[in-house]
C-alpha cells in the first residue's frame, strides 16, 4: 500500500485500496501457493500487492470547488424531487 495512513484510516478506504489497485491473477500471493482443481490456495499469510502501479490512472482528490457546485445544483434541484417524493407528490394531488 502506497498510503497506509489513508488506507487504515476507515474499512471503506482499505477495501477500496486492497481491491481496486490490485489483479488477482498478477497481484496475490502466499506462503506454499499451490493450485487444486483449477482453484488457488495458500497457507497464511496471504500478500495483496496494492501499490498504484505505473499503469493506473492519478489519483482522484476532491477539489473543494467541484463539490460546493455540487451541493449548489442538489439544493436547487432538492425541490423537484422533494415535490415527486412519494407522500408529498401523493398529498399535492389529492
Amino acid at each position: 500500500v502506497d498510503d497506509a495512513a489513508f488506507a487504515a484510516g476507515s474499512f471503506s478506504n482499505f477495501l477500496w485500496v486492497t481491491f481496486l489497485r490490485s489483479n488477482p491473477s498478477h497481484d496475490v500471493y502466499g506462503v506454499e501457493e499451490r493450485i487444486e482443481f483449477k482453484h488457488w490456495g495458500c497457507r497464511e499469510p496471504l500478500i495483496i500487492d496494492s501499490r498504484i502501479k505505473p499503469f493506473h490512472a492519478g489519483v482522484l482528490e476532491m477539489i473543494l470547488k467541484s463539490l460546493q457546485g455540487l451541493r449548489n445544483w442538489g439544493k436547487r434541484a432538492a425541490h423537484f424531487f422533494n415535490k415527486h417524493n412519494g407522500n408529498a407528490y401523493a398529498q399535492s394531488d389529492m
